[in-house]
C-alpha cells in the first residue's frame, strides 16, 4: 500500500545486534502510562510516546515525567476516539 514501508528486518545497533523500538500511542493516561514508565525504568529501556493532544493537556504531569526519564514524545492527533471501547 505504501512503497518502502514494509518490514525489512531490524537495523543493526552499535553492537551489531538488532534494535527494538518501543512506541506507545494514545496517552498519556493515568491508568496505564505511569506503570509503563516504571517498567521501562526497571529495564532501562527508552521509548517514544505518541500523545493525543486532549490527553496531553489533561495529564501534562505524566508527559513531563516521561521526558524527565529520557523518553521522547510525538504527536498523535489532537482528538482521538478509542478503538477499544
Amino acid at each position: 500500500m505504501f512503497p518502502g514501508t514494509e518490514w525489512r528486518g531490524a537495523p543493526a545497533g552499535p553492537t551489531g545486534r538488532p534494535r527494538l523500538y518501543l512506541t506507545f500511542d494514545d496517552g498519556p493516561v493515568p491508568e496505564e502510562t505511569p506503570w509503563v514508565l516504571a517498567q521501562l525504568a526497571a529495564y532501562q529501556a527508552p521509548a517514544t510516546f505518541f500523545c493525543v493532544g486532549d490527553n496531553l493537556r489533561r495529564h501534562a504531569d505524566i508527559a513531563r515525567a516521561a521526558l524527565a526519564a529520557g523518553h521522547r514524545l510525538g504527536n498523535h492527533t489532537q482528538h482521538h476516539r478509542s478503538a477499544w471501547n
